[in-house]
């Protein structure tokens, strides 16, 4: 469901209620936890209000409370049944409800698309006599968790064809040679007798628990000549190394999911590490900044483009004791690599569904412990708490 099909609370309809506009305003600053007692009081005052009813049925969305979210959202359309938004937002619950009963792997995790007329069938999950062509689609963290799964697929068909992120070709290529890695848009050359996107690969290999293997190591492999030389740079006089990201591209929940590097003030002033930056993008004002905060230094390597050399920043990652990240791209694919990583998620509806709240570990990933932001919950605050069980 979109941001542009729940009405956004940054712009309500015009109130006369001061209670249901602190409310609202609570509500637009993601402050999840103080919202809930005006927008309470708001509808305790005006029982059968629309906006009463639909604000709260938002924020108890948001809080993960679907079912009391969804008798909310009936009660508002009783009182404006043409209402589009409240629409909408009682058939995102159900849908949601309804998925969170039957499967582990949401609708947004993708169903593949129906093959065109000129494209090979889709895959039905039996044995192919011939290629099967894996489809990337956007997003190269999905992409990453998904590679999980491709090594399964070898014994579905006489011959598996990836076509990935061409940013991801030079590793996949290493990790899987027994399997042709093509960048997208060559998989067309390849003959394929059946295709499937790799977004639906957990419908059909990850149903439940008992479908994920348990794995004692990472299921990319970085390398080893490169991770050896940066290893031997900072590890120097038995620093721990650890690598650092705070910020999200998501185009949905970027600024939900990202943090500020100060946020990281309870790391980064434990004494004799070696913090390295992994961040993509231009970061010299915020590392400039922790410098002064704490007189500490994040070191950037600077001939790693973090966000075009996956080989390279695979490598880097590798050569650390641990990294912590915000849900990014950069957390799986430390995840993928095998490496200890701790992920930072934040609350609501901008946790990703692969992050499930049924554990503290990752079913995706070897060695990833995950910590859930609380409703309200700073992003310092749940760093600073989570200290001391890294160390």
């Amino acid at each position: 469901m979109t941001a542009a099909q729940l009405r956004d609370p940054a712009q309500p309809a015009p109130v006369r209620d001061q209670t249901l506009q602190r409310g609202l305003d609570l509500l637009r600053e993601r402050r999840f936890d103080e919202a809930e007692f005006p927008l309470t009081a708001a509808l305790a005052k005006n029982p059968t209000g629309f906006e009463e009813l639909h604000y709260l049925a938002v924020l108890r969305l948001q809080l993960g409370r679907q079912l009391e979210a969804l008798d909310l959202v009936n009660r508002a359309l009783k009182q404006r049944g043409e209402a589009a938004e409240a629409l909408a937002l009682q058939a995102f619950l159900r849908a949601r409800i309804e998925r969170d009963q039957e499967t582990l792997v949401p609708d947004s995790a993708g169903r593949p698309a129906a093959a065109s007329a000129n494209s090979p069938p889709r895959w039905n999950g039996e044995y192919v006599a011939g290629t099967l062509l894996v489809l990337a689609r956007p997003g190269i963290g999905e992409q990453i968790l998904n590679a999980s799964m491709v090594p399964e697929l070898a014994s579905y068909a006489d011959r598996v064809v990836i076509e990935i992120e061409p940013r991801l070709v030079d590793l996949f290529a290493r990790s899987f040679p027994h399997l042709r890695v093509v960048p997208v848009g060559n998989g067309a050359h390849c003959n394929a007798d059946a295709q499937v996107t790799m977004s639906s690969l957990p419908r059909r290999l990850r149903p439940d628990w008992s479908a994920f293997p348990v794995r004692n190591q990472g299921f990319l492999t970085p390398d080893k000549a490169r991770t050896a030389v940066l290893r031997e740079r900072f590890a120097s006089n038995g620093r721990v190394v650890i690598g650092l990201s705070w910020k999200s591209r998501d185009r949905k929940f970027a600024n939900a999911r990202s943090a500020l590097l100060l946020d990281f003030a309870s790391i980064l002033q434990v004494p004799n590490c070696c913090f390295i930056d992994l961040q993509h993008g231009d970061t010299h004002v915020e590392r400039e900044t922790a410098a002064r905060e704490f007189g500490t230094a994040v070191e950037r390597v600077d001939e790693i483009d973090t966000s075009r050399d996956f080989n390279g920043l695979a490598a880097l990652m590798a050569a650390c004791d641990i990294v912590l990240s915000v849900s990014n791209t950069t957390a799986h694919l430390a995840g993928a690599i095998g490496r200890p990583t701790w992920v930072f998620a934040p609350c609501g509806q901008a946790r990703p569904w692969y992050w499930f709240e049924q554990c503290s570990d990752s079913p995706w990933y070897p060695y990833l412990r995950v910590k859930r932001q609380a409703n309200g919950q700073s992003w310092a605050d749940l760093i600073a708490a989570s200290a001391s069980e890294i160390w």
